[in-house]
């Protein structure tokens, strides 16, 4: 009965079945939360030169802009939708260069 018991822990040290499994629950959570870090980098810096392109337009048209500081709200405008009417949705920006 002894004997049997050892045999049976040892053919079980030599059993490989299961283990790529065993693996795969490791390293996929670190494999995913890579990936979802890595996308979230690439909205950040998305969103952060999308922002610094509609400052600079809207700065652009104030300093070249013939104003008295009424034109405020027109930049304002300008840098959240992307024309001076305030037409369309928040985030579309959409500018040309020049």
């Amino acid at each position: 009965m002894h004997k049997r018991l050892i045999q049976r822990i040892l053919k079980l040290r030599r059993d490989e079945r299961g283990v790529q499994l065993v693996e795969l629950a490791i390293v996929l959570p670190v494999v995913v939360v890579l990936f979802a870090a890595t996308a979230e980098f690439g909205r950040y810096f998305y969103e952060y030169t999308t922002l610094a392109k509609a400052s600079r337009v809207a700065v652009r048209y104030l300093v070249t802009a013939r104003t008295n500081g009424d034109d405020d709200p027109g930049a304002k405008n300008l840098v959240i939708y992307g024309n001076f009417a305030g037409t369309g949705s928040k985030g579309s920006l959409r500018f040309g260069h020049g």
